[in-house]
């Protein structure tokens, strides 16, 4: 079983179901307040069926915010991404959670890009 990323406990890790195809597990320490969660950092987009990082989610949430300060609606600005306005939306609504999620070396990767995209 995997290691549960709030407490890092292997013993009390049990299998959860699915979700979208991956496999969920349960941390059941008394203490631990993590609940469900996954091994991967990745997200399915329920409606194209693609798998989306959350480095890229990110990105995507950082070039929209660029295009709302020029005006351009949420609607407008996935439509030039590329994906759904729901999922343009829900990505937004967890920016924090999902930039929590990143593995060092994504982060890493983030940093520079922000770095490299102003003036």
């Amino acid at each position: 079983m995997p290691q549960c990323p709030e407490c890092e406990n292997y013993d009390s890790v049990i299998k959860f179901g699915k979700s979208r195809g991956k496999q969920r597990y349960f941390c059941t320490t008394e203490w631990c307040n993590k609940g469900t969660f996954t091994t991967t950092n990745e997200y399915k987009s329920s409606g194209a069926g693609k798998w989306y990082s959350a480095l890229f989610k990110i990105q995507t949430c950082n070039k929209y915010r660029n295009m709302a300060k020029d005006g351009i609606s949420l609607r407008k600005a996935a439509k030039i991404l590329g994906i759904s306005h729901t999922s343009l939306s829900r990505w937004e609504a967890d920016y924090e959670e999902i930039r929590s999620k990143l593995s060092g070396r994504e982060a890493l990767d983030l940093w520079e890009s922000e770095r490299n995209e102003k003036p």
